[in-house]
């Protein structure tokens, strides 16, 4: 767990915990992209509660506000922690709230093949992926600007008439979010956790339980943040997907979110600055969205 004083001087109660959702079913015939736990992962709810419980034994906490996405696993995972933190101390007040934006990407409806086994790689998504990484992050592969509009499994209609990535339209009966939409909501999130870290009681812990898109992303924020802070990065206005992306990019993948146990400090955006650098790039996202 990391621990880093922010820039007011506000003291380590004011800090929010990241926990990446624990592993579940890869069913999507019978649960799509909101799968339950697979059974025996209490060892790492314990480990996960074991290092939340040192933190709350160090500083005094007598609470944790668990602030969760609504897909299953996360409201699983974050039951598991409870209950393990329980058996730690009964005395503990934890309590769970659900906060929809902090979702994964919502990726659409998708259609199934007849022969869909369980646990297998479906090719719509993973042709999906690659397809929303190239429109996403387009300057990278050789075009002029970055599309945050594109939608996830969206064929791309032209206008010849012709499909831009005909492969999708046979997988996709509805279209995911746009990387736009994702910021928007992660960014307006990271600023109703700083006023919610403000207005709880130095005794509580806020915690949140996600998944592993938005954890990377608040770990790439709360880079950036200290170096817009320290002026050690020339940041322009609507630059800051770009700066977390290119930081991102060089990340040993070793650094990157890849376990399901990730607890991670987003201190440094609960500063007044950088609370007002996310609000003009909300503004900035807002007015440059395709209608």
């Amino acid at each position: 767990m990391e621990h880093i004083e922010n820039f007011n001087n506000l003291g380590k109660e004011k800090k929010v915990s990241v926990i990446r959702h624990l592993d579940e079913v890869d069913d999507l015939e019978k649960y799509g992209r909101d799968g339950v736990l697979i059974h025996g992962q209490e060892d790492r709810a314990e480990e996960i509660a074991g290092q939340l419980y040192k933190e709350l034994k160090e500083y005094n906490k007598k609470a944790v506000l668990f602030v969760t996405s609504p897909r299953i696993r996360a409201k699983q995972s974050t039951q598991m922690v409870i209950d393990a933190l329980l058996k730690k101390d009964s005395t503990l007040r934890c309590l769970s709230v659900q906060e929809n934006d902090l979702r994964e990407i919502d990726q659409g409806k998708f259609v199934l093949p007849t022969d869909y086994v369980k646990g297998e790689q479906y090719e719509g998504l993973y042709i999906a992926d690659k397809i929303f990484l190239k429109e996403t992050h387009a300057s990278d592969y050789g075009e002029k600007n970055d599309n945050y509009d594109y939608r996830y499994g969206d064929p791309v209609l032209l206008a010849n008439g012709q499909y831009k990535y005909p492969d999708l339209n046979q997988f996709f009966t509805k279209y995911g979010e746009s990387y736009r939409d994702v910021l928007l909501r992660l960014y307006s999130l990271v600023i109703k956790t700083s006023e919610k870290v403000n207005k709880l009681g130095k005794n509580t812990e806020l915690v949140i339980v996600t998944h592993g898109q938005p954890t990377q992303i608040f770990r790439d924020l709360k880079k950036i943040a200290s170096y817009i802070k320290n002026k050690l990065i020339e940041y322009k206005e609507g630059e800051l997907p770009k700066l977390c992306w290119e930081l991102y990019k060089k990340l040993d993948d070793s650094k990157k979110v890849t376990g399901s146990l990730d607890i991670i400090s987003i201190e440094e955006l609960t500063d007044p600055y950088l609370v007002k650098v996310l609000k003009n790039e909300i503004s900035f996202l807002s007015t440059n969205k395709k209608s």
